[in-house]
């Protein structure tokens, strides 16, 4: 063939591999927004030239929403098991101008795909790759690795940071290694697409990571929009869920959730009569149905819960009542008497004065409209008031929305697939930042059966009851794993799929005691009660043939949870530090609290620039596992306080 007709017939092939292209974008367009219901967000950051999206991982059909999500054409890079092992649509993938490239590749083979992608943005196109390597079957953002860098490497071309966001869970995704084989919100799932600004091209993978951290936290900020409160939330599940056991508690009661909506709501009303003008109540009663129900009442009537320790001393239970701005408690006779607590005053709302639930509250538990009962709840409301544990000073009130709180409940159901069959034993005090949100609103907003038990020390009674209900998950501190691995039998913790435990760090000697014994890894979590109250969390590993993703590390509280970004700064200097080095580690995310209550000087120390200075000294290393040493020992500066008053 002359060289004029081969070039007349490469002219050709190439304009018919551009039409079939954009026929192909074409229909992915209609496809995606037939099936889904789209929202893109940040199409003014993608720059008119060449640029390279790094993207996070998460479904099978990422390509395609990112496909439509903008009108222009990309080239991703995209494993060569898929380009080659699908043979029957490999023409469509070269059409699309797609770049096998696989890390088992022989060096000169990965250099040329790579190639290939630097010469698309040399011609002023859109190049886009996975940097995760792979999809997440663990729900959380993996390691970014380094070979995007090489592509952009020694050119002004820009990195742009992309999310999807809503993908996980649908039926496109692996979630937590199974096929979903169900829409989770048919006919149309709701998925989203955000484009960061753009980043320079010398950037090393972690930061690029952290670009794209931060988009999920933009992501789940926009949750808000449309979005009600704790009680509207809980009205929903109760009614999806009626006749379904929602508490059994230790004493032997048990109660659905139709029961709880009922109880709660006659509960509130009576609450609402007492405190006029009152806007938090405090809830002084342990870890049992009656506890939940206070807490439910409270956010039925409009109302701030603070759950009081009934363990302090009364010059500090006297300031809590006062930090609280608390005029009204809610309790019961049997248990002031049992702890001797003396309350103040005509504050004590006791809830053996609630009687049982008559006509009006079976009513509306089963026939008003959630909007009506729930009120006017606005998301950026105080939901919640939860103290420190004060090692670092007074306790402090942490203000948490709704939205903080909702957010975080989010972020643990994408971990964590625990549904109506499952059941969470849980012994973690109300008052406990990890109490309140794993043992009242994850279980009673979720669906998911939850067995209390009121003394954390009394672990034969907690194996007792995760035994009898078949527990599929527990909550613990390392000091209460201790206790389980001596005074219990492997028998009475077979049913657990899940042990999480937070408050302090996991020794490796603990978690491998309890593993020995129960076949069982303990999963660790660092949080606050500033944080709602998990920040990082561990998960199990997800391991098959040829696909290995980890999940934890020893030694380490795990990897930020989704929606969550964390990064390491010098505490001195604020300057970033790089992975394995130790600084103050910084949280930024929908789930971050509100502020201190009455103490607007200590919340913008904390606050500052969108992110929570935890005052933890902690490294995250490559892989983004985080490892917290303890708290920080450094003074400060003058312009950089340790400490405010």
């Amino acid at each position: 063939m002359s060289g004029k007709k081969h070039g007349q017939f490469y002219g050709l092939r190439r304009c018919a591999a551009l039409t079939l292209d954009g026929a192909l974008r074409l229909a992915v367009f209609a496809a995606t927004r037939l099936l889904y219901r789209m929202e893109v967000r940040g199409l003014e950051n993608l720059p008119a030239g060449p640029a390279l999206l790094v993207s996070n991982h998460i479904s099978y059909v990422d390509a395609l929403l990112l496909i439509a999500s903008q009108r222009r054409r990309i080239h991703f890079l995209m494993t060569r098991e898929i380009y080659e092992g699908w043979f029957l649509i490999t023409p469509v993938f070269r059409a699309m101008g797609c770049i096998p490239i696989e890390m088992t590749d022989p060096p000169k083979k990965i250099i040329e795909s790579l190639r290939r992608a630097r010469a698309w943005m040399d011609e002023g196109g859109l190049v886009c790759i996975f940097a995760e390597g792979g999809l997440t079957r663990i729900g959380m953002l993996r390691e970014f690795r380094k070979g995007f860098t090489k592509i952009v490497k020694n050119s002004s071309y820009p990195i742009v940071p992309v999310y999807i966001g809503g993908a996980w869970g649908t039926i496109t995704s692996h979630y937590h290694g199974k096929f979903v084989m169900k829409w989770r919100g048919w006919p149309r799932d709701s998925v989203s697409v955000l484009f960061g600004k753009p980043l320079p091209s010398g950037l090393e993978p972690a930061e690029v990571r952290l670009a794209v951290m931060e988009l999920s936290c933009d992501y789940f900020e926009s949750r808000k929009t449309g979005r009600g409160g704790l009680a509207r939330e809980f009205i929903r599940t109760a009614r999806r869920n009626r006749g379904r056991l929602a508490i059994s508690d230790s004493s032997g009661r048990k109660l659905t959730y139709a029961d709880c909506l009922e109880r709660a709501l006659a509960l509130s009303a009576r609450l609402k009569a007492k405190t006029p003008g009152q806007r938090s109540v405090g809830v002084l009663l342990p870890l049992s149905a009656g506890g939940a129900l206070a807490n439910l009442a409270a956010v039925l009537a409009g109302k701030v819960p603070v759950n009081l320790d009934y363990t302090l001393s009364k010059k500090a239970f006297a300031a809590a009542l006062a930090q609280g701005g608390i005029r009204t408690i809610l309790t019961s006779r049997g248990f002031v008497r049992a702890e001797e607590i003396s309350l103040p005053g005509d504050s004590a709302l006791y809830l053996e004065d609630a009687g049982e639930p008559g006509l009006l509250a079976s009513l509306k538990a089963r026939f008003a409209p959630a909007a009506l009962l729930a009120g006017n709840e606005d998301p950026d409301e105080t939901a919640a008031v939860v103290f420190t544990s004060g090692t670092t000073g007074p306790a402090k009130a942490v203000a948490l929305s709704h939205h903080n709180i909702l957010c975080g409940i989010e972020s643990l159901r994408i971990l964590f697939d625990l549904g109506d069959k499952d059941g969470i034993c849980s012994a973690i005090p109300l008052f406990h930042p990890m109490g309140g949100a794993a043992s009242l609103w994850y279980p009673l907003l979720g669906g998911v059966p939850v067995f209390f038990h009121s003394n954390p020390l009394d672990v034969r009674a907690i194996a007792k009851l995760a035994r009898e209900n078949g527990a599929t998950a527990l909550f613990a501190t390392p000091a209460l794993l201790k206790l389980y691995t001596r005074r219990t039998r492997k028998e009475d913790l077979a049913s657990l799929r899940y042990v999480i435990t937070g408050g302090k760090k996991l020794p490796p000697a603990v978690a491998a005691l309890f593993e020995d014994k129960f076949g069982l890894r303990p999963l660790e979590a660092y949080g606050s009660a500033e944080a709602s109250p998990a920040a990082a969390l561990s998960v199990p590993h997800f391991s098959k043939p040829g696909n290995f993703q980890s999940g934890w590390k020893e030694g380490c509280a795990g990897l930020p949870l989704p929606g969550v970004a964390m990064k390491v700064e010098d505490p001195l200097t604020g300057a970033a530090l790089p992975a394995g080095q130790e600084g103050e580690l910084l949280i930024k995310g929908p789930t971050v609290m509100k502020g201190y209550l009455g103490r607007p000087k200590l919340t913008a120390y904390a606050m500052r620039g969108g992110w929570y200075h935890t005052g933890d000294a902690a490294s995250i290393d490559e892989e983004g596992f985080v490892s917290v040493s303890g708290r920080l020992k450094t003074a400060g500066t003058a312009e950089r306080p340790a400490v405010i008053s």
